[in-house]
């Protein structure tokens, strides 16, 4: 039996008008149907509600500005635009009208979320780049009912960045961050904040492994890790016997004070650990701990107010920046060859000799 379809118009009795298409007396197909409400739809009618293709433009003072897009049974669901009236758009997958699928949401702040949605949410994998004047520049990575939960990656406007894990919004579990100084800390995270263990690499590649209490510092201790030494230095380290460098003598003392440098890194003895050698920063000189920290109280005296300085210059060429004193850059792959006193093979320096 074939479908009669002719065009024409009604008016309701509750307001609402239809104009395009009937089918066998009832309005079907291809039409506009004004809502007595002020919302305007232009598209296919099926049983009386929009399906396939068509366009609704809401009313003035409700949430939404107009949806294009595709319609089964009279909601959204397809692919579709959702605009919004404060200016957000949503372009991609709906289902039972609700934001479902693979979409690009832009705000109506200026901030973007790409990725995928359930029931209206982000969840899944996507990126949210964040608003200016946001801290956080831009996640990108899994998340679940509208927050960051699972693996991601945050960076923040000023550089800083993690990648690790995360639940409901906040670093939870095994991360890394780096941070804009160049130091890098890698452990264990909970409710945002440092908890449990990590490794602090510092930006001249000293490790410090440290203890920490939701946020809070407990314990940090530098780990055992072979540094670089001064540079151009293998003829004074010592003289090389079939490809194997011994200490000269001259090495095993400090530059300044000319005491022998002391191996013991565990003694509970200051005056012994203050005997470690230790690296210059800025140029090829070392010298051990004790002249260093001499050379921070004598600075502290000339001030007018008496403050410490954080770095001092190297006592032998000034170079500035060279020494830290509450950091000292220890020398520790001369500090093992002189606890051992085992040659070493190849040039540990920079020279690059091997």
């Amino acid at each position: 039996m074939r479908l009669k379809i002719v065009r024409g118009s009604v008016e309701y009795e509750n307001g609402d008008k239809w104009k395009g298409e009937f089918v066998d007396g009832q309005p079907g197909g291809q039409g506009k149907h004004t809502f007595a409400d002020g919302d305007v739809y232009e598209g296919r009618l099926v049983d009386g509600a929009p399906n396939g293709s068509g366009k609704m433009k809401y009313a003035a003072g409700g949430e939404f500005n107009y949806y294009r897009g595709d319609w089964e049974n009279g909601k959204l669901h397809g692919n579709g635009t959702l605009k919004w009236i404060d200016g957000s758009m949503y372009v991609g997958e709906f289902q039972r009208q609700n934001l479902h699928g693979t979409g690009k949401m832009r705000y109506s702040n200026g901030g973007v979320y790409e990725g995928r949605w359930e029931d209206g949410k982000p969840n899944g994998v996507g990126k949210m780049e964040y608003a200016a004047g946001r801290k956080v520049k831009y996640y990108e990575g899994e998340w679940v009912n509208g927050k960051q939960h699972g693996y991601g990656t945050m960076k923040w406007v000023d550089g800083s960045v993690h990648a690790g894990e995360w639940l409901n919004g906040r670093r939870h579990g095994n991360g890394t961050c780096t941070y804009t100084d160049g130091r890098v800390y890698t452990g264990a995270w909970a409710n945002g904040k440092k908890h449990g263990s990590g490794i602090m690499t510092e930006a001249n590649g000293d490790e410090l492994k440290q203890e920490y209490n939701h946020g809070q510092l407990l314990s940090s201790k530098r780990v055992a890790t072979l540094s670089n030494g001064p540079p151009s230095q293998c003829p004074r380290i010592g003289n090389a016997v079939n490809d194997m460098f011994l200490l000269n003598e001259d090495y095993t003392t400090c530059d300044i004070c000319m005491e022998r440098f002391s191996f013991d890194r565990n003694t509970e003895y200051d005056n012994v650990k203050k005997r470690l050698p230790v690296l210059s920063k800025s140029c090829d000189h070392w010298c051990c701990h004790g002249c260093v920290l001499k050379e921070q109280t004598r600075r502290a005296g000339l001030a007018e107010d008496g403050a410490s300085p954080t770095w001092i210059p190297c006592m032998k060429c000034r170079s500035e920046d060279a020494f830290c004193p509450s950091e000292p850059r220890y020398d520790r792959r001369l500090i093992d060859m002189l606890s051992s006193s085992i040659p070493v093979r190849g040039c540990f320096y920079r020279c690059g000799k091997r």
